[in-house]
């Protein structure tokens, strides 16, 4: 049928929530813990300790810091969403 979209089983449906820092992403996410859903948040405790230092605090006080926390945010979401996944759908927040 036209339009129709094929569905690969072998992968599980991933959802992305996008927002600032503090808009609710994972209160959001929480509305799905009891569903069958494998919820990935992003890692911010390891974003406080980057070899004892705090890169999330920086980012916002030096801007120099910026980029360097945007390459470890994109870092730590491609390490996370590649891990293996039991459900048929996945969310990253």
């Amino acid at each position: 049928m036209a339009g129709e979209m094929s569905v690969n089983r072998s992968r599980p449906f991933t959802i992305f929530v996008e927002g600032n820092i503090g808009s609710g992403k994972t209160t959001f996410m929480n509305y799905f813990a009891n569903a069958d859903v494998h919820i990935l948040s992003e890692p911010v405790e390891m974003w406080r300790n980057v070899e004892g230092h705090n890169l999330l605090v920086s980012s916002f006080i030096l801007l120099s810091y910026i980029s360097t926390f945007t390459n470890i945010n994109l870092f730590s979401a491609c390490f996370i969403h590649t891990r293996d996944c039991v459900s048929q759908v996945k969310s990253y927040d």
